[in-house]
């Protein structure tokens, strides 16, 4: 069974997502900060992170390129609120920092889903960059994962 760590400090986002996945068959912890995150990571070495950008004590962003770089084996989704950012500044960032994918809120449980599904199938070193914006999936490219490093095709 695929273990998944979600990371959001609104409860009733976190509650949701966690009980799609958990319906989905998935294991799923959950952690409302960036230390209680890394605790978890370093205890339970999830296949799959999804994380909220706004945290109370540290960017998404940066929790995305810690990650990426002490745990090349974690794949990682980005979720954020529609708006908050600007949504191609938010795809290159979330791409560049070593996410496999980017959630904007509202997603649909599906939506959550399928992304999930999809970056967890794909094969370590042949990674595209999905996106879920407004219902509608974009793939892209990212490169190409050597050695823990993205090469960019």
């Amino acid at each position: 069974m695929k273990h998944i760590l979600v990371i959001d400090d609104e409860p009733q986002i976190l509650h949701v997502v966690r009980d799609y996945l958990a319906i989905a068959g998935y294991k799923v912890d959950v952690a409302v900060d960036f230390n209680s995150a890394m605790e978890l990571i370093r205890h339970c070495m999830p296949d799959l992170v999804i994380t909220d950008i706004v945290l109370p004590d540290k960017n998404g962003f940066d929790i995305v390129s810690d990650i990426s770089r002490e745990f090349v084996e974690i794949k990682l989704i980005v979720m954020t609120g529609a708006g908050l950012f600007d949504t191609a500044t938010l795809r290159s960032s979330s791409r560049e920092l070593g996410a496999e994918g980017l959630l904007i809120k509202p997603f649909t449980g599906d939506d959550l889903i399928d992304m999930v599904n999809r970056i967890l199938t794909m094969a370590d070193d042949d990674i595209s960059f999905l996106c879920n914006v407004n219902g509608q999936d974009h793939e892209e490219k990212k490169g190409v994962r050597h050695c823990g490093a993205t090469i960019a095709i």
